[in-house]
């Protein structure tokens, strides 16, 4: 066999393994390319109310509205006095605008139901904003042998309220943050990479749950605020994209 016919078979050769290691080595290139990881971080601490609203109103009937009117004048006095006794001062109270309304009763006649009016429905409210919790739960205790006395005196559930929730919030999606970057290393690890730089943030949920309910989830975007209580168990989710080099 001549050089030449035995040189062509090995340039054809050549030019093969050249083409093949380019392939090979686009293919390495692009499984090298940095790529980006989502997580979610989560961040949970217990906090204790500083703050209270409790409503009280005396909820009456009278059988024209002249009369009620008058009763509203006389009994509005009577619940501002309780709630001084126990304590509030006037900075505590807001008095709300009085209702009157028409009052309602269903009847059965002829074979049917049919609405009539029967007088009116006058309520008089009453909301407090205090800061001083124990005061409040005395006057809350007190409120139920009032109530005895003094027919058509209602009154709320307490709602404990904290006031710092921009702090609050702040600082638990600092710590959720961290988790995710902690969540996104663990990925990472699995496949030999390494976190880079954030792309892109979001918060989700931000719940305040009663600290005596066991662990709840309303899902990424829901929104709970539990007032039912003075401790309070606050969760706060954040999404985060990282890149993965």
């Amino acid at each position: 066999m001549s050089e030449k016919s035995l040189l062509l078979p090995a340039l054809v050769l050549a030019v093969g393994i050249a083409a093949g290691a380019g392939v090979l080595g686009s293919q390495l290139k692009n499984l090298r390319q940095p790529g980006e990881i989502t997580v979610k971080g989560l961040a949970e601490e217990n906090y204790q109310a500083d703050s209270a609203e409790w409503k009280l109103s005396m909820a009456l009937h009278y059988p024209d509205y002249a009369t009620s009117v008058a009763g509203l004048k006389r009994y509005t006095p009577v619940l501002i006095n309780f709630l001084k006794s126990q304590g509030f001062s006037d900075n505590e109270m807001r008095l709300e605008n009085p209702q009157i309304t028409v009052h309602r009763k269903e009847i059965y006649e002829n074979d049917r139901y049919r609405y009539v009016d029967d007088g009116y429905n006058a309520t008089q409210s009453v909301l407090v904003n205090t800061k001083d919790l124990s005061k409040l739960k005395q006057a809350y205790d007190n409120a139920l042998n009032f109530r005895a006395e003094q027919i058509g005196f209602r009154f709320d559930e307490p709602q404990y309220l904290l006031g710092n929730l921009e702090e609050i919030k702040h600082s638990l999606i600092a710590k959720a943050t961290q988790d995710a970057k902690r969540r996104a290393e663990e990925f990472a690890k699995t496949g030999n990479g390494k976190v880079g730089a954030m792309k892109s943030a979001s918060q989700g949920s931000f719940n305040i749950y009663s600290d005596s309910i066991a662990d709840n989830d309303d899902g990424d975007y829901g929104g709970t605020y539990s007032k039912s209580t003075v401790g309070k168990r606050v969760r706060l989710v954040v999404t985060v994209k990282y890149g993965i080099d």
